[in-house]
């Protein structure tokens, strides 16, 4: 049983509109997303090597000692923008497979071809 031998409870309707798969103005949100990662990618480059900071002290005695300070704040900008660019990019894949998919006519499995109603698996024999 599935949520299409339900009516639709907000809309009141009997039967729930048909989304259309392919839609390609979702190509274009596609392609705004992608140079939105870019950006943000480039943002998360130019942000991580400003995380670390040199400090040299030298000491009485002529020595050096050279440490290595992490920034956080720039660290922590830098791995939420290449996170943010990841997101927008899988979710660019997501919009691409949306606008180039075709919906599969419900005339395939009419008939005596039709899938049945699948059972209930008792567990191993």
């Amino acid at each position: 049983m599935s949520t299409a031998d339900f009516p639709d409870l907000l809309t009141g309707r009997d039967e729930p509109e048909k989304a259309g798969l392919n839609q390609p103005w979702r190509a274009l949100v596609a392609l705004v997303e992608v140079l939105l990662a870019g950006l943000a990618f480039w943002g998360a480059s130019t942000c991580w090597p400003n995380a670390f900071a040199t400090v040299t002290t030298v000491l009485d005695d002529g020595r050096e000692l050279v440490s290595t300070r992490m920034l956080g704040n720039w660290a922590s900008a830098a791995i939420g923008l290449g996170t943010l660019a990841a997101l927008l990019m899988m979710d660019a894949l997501r919009q691409v497979v949306l606008a180039v998919r075709v919906r599969p006519s419900g005339k395939r499995f009419k008939g005596a071809d039709a899938p049945t109603e699948p059972t209930q698996d008792q567990g191993p024999s």
